[in-house]
């Protein structure tokens, strides 16, 4: 699990990955309402997906509601493809084997450390 705080001490974003076998996991990320709109939740995706890649894990999925717009959108710029949908939900996957800019480059990038966030969820 990975925590974003505040200042303060408060949460404002976490991230779980959860192992479903030796290669594969899901995800779930989470922001604080009055805290979107500020890249936390594509910082936390990024550091969960090289958390992830350093597990050695493959695939990665997650279920995500279609009115859930800006989740789709943030999934689909970073990779996540979508697998089935049904009902309410559509089916995403991310393949840690496919050929792509690495998460922690990205944030390299930006000026984001990778362990400096890590720190957080320790």
């Amino acid at each position: 699990m990975i925590w974003i705080l505040e200042e303060g001490g408060a949460i404002c974003a976490i991230a779980h990955l959860v192992r479903l076998s030796s290669a594969q996991a899901e995800i779930a990320l989470i922001v604080r309402t009055d805290c979107a709109r500020r890249g936390i939740g594509e910082m936390l995706l990024r550091t969960t997906l090289a958390r992830a890649a350093r597990r050695n894990l493959g695939t990665l999925s997650a279920l995500v509601l279609h009115e859930n717009t800006a989740m789709l959108r943030l999934a689909r710029k970073v990779g996540f493809e979508a697998r089935k949908s049904s009902g309410l939900t559509v089916e995403l996957e991310f393949d840690l084997g496919q050929p792509r800019r690495a998460a922690g480059t990205a944030l390299a990038d930006a000026g984001v450390s990778v362990a400096s966030i890590e720190a957080v969820a320790r």
